[in-house]
């Protein structure tokens, strides 16, 4: 039985904060396929729904967290997540970084998070 949606956006939203926190590479790699994998299964699943639902961690006090969600939705809402990452890219550190990248490979084509004809 599939996860529910609010589930599915607590763990994203909890592996990225998990992976900050990650004492090892291996944990937060972990972590980091873990927030994958609830993509995937929230899309999968619910589809534009659980993609909507992702939406409200635009707006969550963890910086990261916007960025991540923002950049996965990317393909979905062009405008609301690229004014998360712009937002985010004026900061500095490795969350401004991660917006600006996230930018620059969505506009040069190199963007896969969330591929049009779904995940194989």
């Amino acid at each position: 039985m599939a996860r529910t949606i609010p589930c599915l956006v607590e763990v994203f939203a909890e592996s990225i904060m998990a992976q900050d926190n990650a004492e090892s590479a291996n944990e937060g790699n972990r972590q980091a396929r873990i927030c994958s994998e609830a993509f995937k299964e929230l899309v999968s699943e619910y589809g534009d729904e659980g993609r909507e639902a992702l939406k409200s961690l635009f707006e969550h006090p963890y910086p990261r967290v916007r960025c991540v969600s923002a950049a996965f939705l990317l393909r979905y809402d062009t405008c609301e997540s690229l004014r998360v990452l712009r937002e985010l890219e004026k900061g500095s550190g490795l969350v401004a970084f991660g917006a600006s990248q996230s930018i620059k490979n969505w506009e040069n084509g190199d963007w896969e998070l969330d591929p049009e004809g779904g995940f194989r």
